[in-house]
């Protein structure tokens, strides 16, 4: 019917199909990247939570300790208190 139409649609189908393709490869790596920073939020999140467990527990062996006699101490670490020395 208009031949000079279908000849530019002819040209303009691989520059679609390009632009199609690029945006299709642009939204599956924008997805990609959200999830790796997802995915890392997640590991800080645990890994501090995890630090300050560990703070919270070495506070209270700290203050375990700190209550205990030197005697206590020897006896807990295994040793025997003899003459002032733990051996």
């Amino acid at each position: 019917m208009f031949p000079m139409l279908e000849a530019l649609a002819a040209q303009w189908k691989p520059a679609v199909l390009g632009v199609v393709t690029g945006l299709v490869l642009l939204s599956i790596g924008g997805a990609y990247l959200k999830g790796r920073s997802d995915g890392r939020a997640i590991t800080e999140g645990e890994i501090r939570a995890d630090l300050v467990q560990q703070l919270t527990d070495r506070g209270k062996t700290d203050e375990d300790v700190s209550r205990m006699s030197a005697d206590e101490l020897c006896r807990d670490l295994g040793g025997v208190f003899r003459g002032g020395r733990c051996e």
